[in-house]
């Protein structure tokens, strides 16, 4: 985590430069975009969002990597809303 008392020039551009694009999600064709939100760093790609092990890895992730997260993201998603469909119907 940066400290904003001890954080450089160098430091306060490369914070500047997010949400940086990753690259083009290959199962999906949507772009991946990377950053830093309340809850710490994440990817994103369309709708779906994945937490980062830190916030620094914001800064070091790539496509392949990212969109690994992205997969899981999205079936952990799936599972959620037939889960949420289940509970309607009885």
């Amino acid at each position: 985590s940066m400290n904003p008392v001890t954080a450089t020039l160098d430091d306060a551009r490369l914070m500047l430069s997010l949400p940086r694009t990753v690259g083009v999600d290959p199962a999906t064709g949507d772009q991946i975009v990377a950053g830093v939100g309340k809850h710490g760093g994440y990817v994103a790609a369309g709708e779906v969002r994945a937490k980062l092990a830190s916030p620094e890895a914001v800064f070091a992730v790539d496509v392949a990597e990212a969109s690994e997260l992205l997969a899981v993201a999205r079936v952990a998603k799936a599972k959620r809303a037939l889960s949420r469909g289940r509970r309607r119907r009885r």
